[in-house]
């Protein structure tokens, strides 16, 4: 399975070596990192190794990386994942950063979007689930606009740039899925 995923404004696809100068560019800003689990400050040789772990994880089909393709420019403008997939259970972590740049154009919520048909239909999830560290309202507004529900908030779980952060819990669930996208 090589996902390949068309949306409106951007493509998902397989991240590839030739993509890290592109997810360098984005990832080395701190308002990216600032409420992901990127590092900063973030080195070219992060991207690479970035990369690196993409396919192992992929090859293993227990992380489905996928970059957000700028249909204009074909550059990697951003990644959503579904990561930790467990197929027992049938459930898997979402996950997503975009450069600033491309912020508030609704090119996350068609990622997420996309990637929920990926999970749902493809994977055959029944649950995907995701993390946001507290106060990113924007990332919370994001997984609600998709269906997602806060199920519950973990104190001071992570310390992340110098300061503590709660983390905030959100999951949908495929019938919920099924449900918001019938109406649409």
């Amino acid at each position: 399975m090589d996902p390949y995923l068309k949306g409106k404004k951007i493509n998902l696809r397989r991240i590839r070596k030739s993509d890290a100068e592109s997810i360098y560019q984005y990832c080395k800003d701190r308002a990216v990192s600032r409420y992901t689990f990127i590092p900063h400050p973030y080195r070219i040789e992060d991207a690479h190794t970035f990369i690196r772990f993409c396919h192992r994880k992929f090859h293993a089909q227990t992380n489905y990386i996928l970059g957000m393709e700028h249909q204009e420019t074909g550059k990697i403008i951003g990644t959503v994942s579904l990561d930790n997939v467990n197929y027992q259970h049938k459930n898997a972590e979402l996950g997503y950063a975009l450069a600033q740049k491309f912020w508030r154009q609704g090119i996350a919520t068609e990622a997420v979007r996309l990637m929920l048909i990926f999970g749902f239909k493809e994977l055959k999830l029944k649950r995907i689930y995701a993390r946001v560290m507290n106060p990113n309202i924007a990332s919370i507004k994001l997984l609600e606009s998709c269906g997602f529900t806060h199920e519950g908030t973990m104190r001071r779980m992570l310390f992340h740039l110098n300061q503590w952060h709660d983390i905030l819990w959100f999951g949908i669930l495929k019938e919920e899925y099924k449900r918001i996208n019938s109406r649409a």
